[in-house]
């Protein structure tokens, strides 16, 4: 028989990531509202900021999304000029997607939009606490799927999740990675700024 804990806990967590979903998706919306966008087409170009130059099926396992919604969203990021392929004719069937530098621009834009939205998410919790969190979230998703670790080495797939890791991954794009590291203040640069406070 259940136990009360069990009733708490098992009605909390569901509504608990479903509600955290529905905020982040929310937000993104709002700041991608004035360009016709939603954040369905945002994390489309997230992806493609962390991974430029993948096929609609490579692009489509690295976001864990059905290839006919990529397909969908794509067709709309080109319209808005955001996306472009390097197919040398109109029924080439082999191609990958490339942001353009307008693309490029409004990518860095949302993941620095993202980050500044985590990071109030975060106000007042310790990052010794944050990482705790982090690794308790991951033992916790490996309980719901024993084949994460597998899926997140995959060498075919290069999947999304692979950037869970609290290390920001030397196979991130270097212009990514060397402008997510500027964007994140530094244990030391949190010290000088607590000891200038007091």
């Amino acid at each position: 028989m259940a136990q009360r804990e069990d009733i708490y806990w098992n009605t909390f967590l569901p509504v608990f990531f479903a509600r955290v979903s529905d905020i982040l998706k929310k937000e993104m919306t709002k700041e991608l509202e004035p360009l016709g966008l939603t954040s369905a087409h945002g994390i489309y170009i997230m992806g493609l900021t962390l991974r430029d130059g993948q096929t609609m099926v490579g692009l489509s396992q690295f976001l864990d999304m059905d290839v006919s919604n990529t397909n969908h969203v794509i067709k709309v990021l080109r319209s808005k000029e955001l996306v472009y392929d390097d197919r040398t004719s109109e029924s080439s069937k082999k191609f990958k997607i490339y942001l353009t530098d307008k693309g490029k621009e409004l990518g860095l834009h949302l993941m620095d939009f993202q980050t500044g939205y985590m990071n109030r998410y975060f106000n007042g919790i310790s990052n010794e606490e944050i990482i705790t969190l982090r690794n308790l979230l991951l033992k916790f998703l490996r309980n719901i799927d024993p084949d994460l670790d597998n899926y997140m080495l995959c060498r075919y797939q290069d999947p999304f999740y692979t950037y869970l890791h609290v290390d920001l991954g030397e196979d991130l794009p270097y212009h990514v990675m060397n402008h997510l590291k500027n964007k994140m203040p530094s244990a030391d640069a949190e010290e000088e700024e607590k000891d200038s406070k007091s």
